[in-house]
């Protein structure tokens, strides 16, 4: 099985690599040292408006809501298109009677453009016989990706390394503001999940809230760098392209290393209760190193490390329900910390 989990994921890798990332170079070298600058420090949540946009009720009592609300990344230079962010919310049944569910936002991996797997992975958790343990989602569509994409990207394949930045820092200022506004809402139980890309992104939008919540990054760890230049998704990057402006293949390898060093997660201090995060490792991931989940944990102490079967592309596809149970555990140990706090 561990050979048909790495040659999936080997398999995804080169059939994915068609056009390659970054095939326009690295983009503005300013523009790139200024995000760096500004990914060091994080201001309060912003305060978002949100625009409903349609609602359905399903025939056990539970919601989904379609909306969207203007990304509070101001000071980022993004595309018209990438400003508009747009969501679904699954609620449970009863969500607004007490106890209130709890809320988890979900982030895309790699590629994921649409809603249909995350919200494949989030209905089950609206079911839980007791309401207090019922789990709602929130599904951000990524920036750069389904109707944020820009005119003139190919598919999801970023144009330039910048371009790759101003989508993880989109996407963190935007999950954070979700955050802050589902506790606004009367929401107290909140927690973010990702797979991949997106589970780095929880795990940094996690450590940057103020107040405590459940967080459950996936297939991830603590940089993503290890995972462009040292595993096969290497051959998605177009590696020519950067070498021509660096100046070769190891300074391009090198500057990609200092721009992917800024998101570093060691880089910054854990959330304000690791107690509450699961922390899920994938045992065959041919993506991510297995050193990466272990210096996450050790990063955030307090956490569990748990591992999961599969590759990273069979983890996600054969593996739904342990990430299920990572996502509510994760809550289960929240409510601990919150007791222990109150």
């Amino acid at each position: 099985m561990e050979f048909i989990d790495r040659f999936a994921d080997r398999v995804v890798a080169a059939a994915t690599g068609i056009p390659k990332l970054f095939y326009q170079g690295f983009g503005d070298p300013e523009l790139i040292n200024q995000l760096v600058e500004q990914s060091r420090h994080f201001e309060a949540p912003a305060e978002i408006e949100m625009h409903w946009t349609g609602s359905k009720r399903h025939l056990d009592g539970s919601h989904t809501l379609t909306g969207w609300f203007r990304s509070p990344s101001r000071e980022l230079p993004l595309p018209p298109e990438v400003r508009t962010a747009n969501f679904q919310m699954l609620l449970p049944a009863d969500a607004f009677d007490a106890p209130r569910p709890g809320m988890c936002v979900h982030l895309a991996g790699t590629g994921d453009s649409t809603y249909a797997a995350r919200r494949f992975l989030a209905k089950p958790l609206l079911k839980h016989e007791d309401p207090a343990k019922r789990i709602g989602a929130i599904i951000l569509e990524n920036p750069y990706y389904g109707h944020r994409r820009p005119r003139g990207q190919q598919q999801t394949r970023l144009r330039r390394l910048v371009d790759q930045f101003l989508m993880n820092l989109a996407t963190i200022h935007e999950t954070r503001a979700l955050l802050h506004w589902l506790r606004q809402e009367g929401f107290e139980r909140v927690g973010v999940t990702g797979y991949s890309m997106g589970g780095f992104m929880a795990g940094f939008a996690a450590q940057t809230m103020p107040f405590a919540l459940a967080a459950i990054p996936c297939a991830s760890g603590d940089t993503a760098a290890a995972t462009l230049i040292d595993s096969p998704l290497r051959k998605m990057v177009d590696w020519k392209t950067l070498a021509d402006e660096a100046g070769g293949i190891e300074a391009a390898e090198m500057m990609l290393q200092r721009i992917f060093a800024a998101l570093a997660l060691s880089e910054h201090n854990a959330p304000v209760a690791p107690e509450a995060a699961v922390i899920l490792g994938v045992t065959n991931d041919e993506f991510i190193p297995i050193e990466q989940p272990r210096a996450l944990y050790n990063h955030w102490k307090g956490s569990e490390l748990r591992w999961m079967g599969g590759g990273h592309t069979t983890g996600w596809l054969l593996h739904g329900e342990e990430i299920r149970l990572a996502i509510a555990d994760a809550f289960e140990r929240l409510d601990s910390f919150l007791a222990k706090t109150q």
